[in-house]
């Protein structure tokens, strides 16, 4: 029966990491919209934005992996 609720939970799991690759991947991140104008980044230099950018980064791509990995061994191991 809890079921849907991990799936929906490996897919947020999901949207996290593919949210880290792109903050990752991003050329100039003070630009992206995950940071808004009030967020000290918006207001860096770029060397300075990219590396902070990579810790958030790191850091969302590490909940997604746990969220993941948890949701993923529940929907195996529940019955």
């Amino acid at each position: 029966m809890e079921e849907p609720a991990f799936i929906l939970m490996a897919i947020f799991g999901t949207a996290l990491l593919l949210t880290a690759f792109i903050i990752i991947s991003v050329s100039d991140p003070r630009e992206l919209p995950f940071f808004t104008a009030i967020h000290p980044i918006t207001s860096m230099p770029l060397n300075q934005a990219r590396a902070e950018a990579r810790i958030i980064a790191k850091y969302v791509a590490i909940i997604g992996l746990i969220i993941l990995f948890l949701s993923l061994a529940a929907l195996l191991f529940c019955e």
